[in-house]
C-alpha cells in the first residue's frame, strides 16, 4: 500500500519522530508500528542506543494498549542492546507487573542498584590498592 512503501523509504530518525508524534496523540496502536519500523532501520547500525530507545518506546505504546508480555520483550531487548538506558529498565518493571510478574519486576529493579554498588566498592577498593 502507499502507507506501507512510505514507511519502507523513511529514515530510522523520521520514523521515531512520526512514531511520538503518534504516541502523542494517544495513536498508540500507530505508534507501536512506526516504532518497529524504526527499531529495524536502525538494526544495522554500530551504535545500538537508537534502536534500544525505539524498543523501549514501542514498549510504552504496547502498554497503552493493554499488551504488557509484548512490551516485557522489547525492553528486555532494548536492555541488551543499551544497559545503561534506564528508561527501558523502568518500562521492564512495569511491564512485569502488569502481567502480575512482582518478583521479576522487583528483580530487574534491583539489578541496576546492585551493578552501582558493585563498582562503587571496585573504586573504593582500587582506591585502597593505589
Amino acid at each position: 500500500s502507499e502507507r506501507r512503501s512510505a514507511v519502507a523509504m523513511s529514515s530510522g530518525g523520521d520514523l521515531k519522530a512520526q512514531a511520538a508524534a503518534k504516541y502523542q496523540a494517544h495513536a498508540f496502536g500507530e505508534a507501536e508500528g512506526l516504532y518497529a519500523a524504526a527499531a529495524a532501520a536502525f538494526a544495522g547500525e554500530a551504535d545500538t542506543a537508537k534502536q534500544a530507545v525505539c524498543l523501549a518506546n514501542r514498549a510504552a505504546a504496547l502498554l497503552a494498549l493493554r499488551r504488557p508480555g509484548e512490551a516485557a520483550r522489547d525492553c528486555t531487548r532494548a536492555n541488551a542492546l543499551d544497559p545503561a538506558y534506564a528508561r527501558a529498565r523502568q518500562r521492564l518493571g512495569v511491564a512485569c507487573v502488569r502481567a502480575g510478574g512482582f518478583s521479576d519486576a522487583l528483580a530487574g529493579a534491583a539489578e541496576p542498584l546492585r551493578a552501582r554498588l558493585q563498582a562503587l566498592a571496585d573504586a573504593r577498593e582500587r582506591g585502597n590498592a593505589a
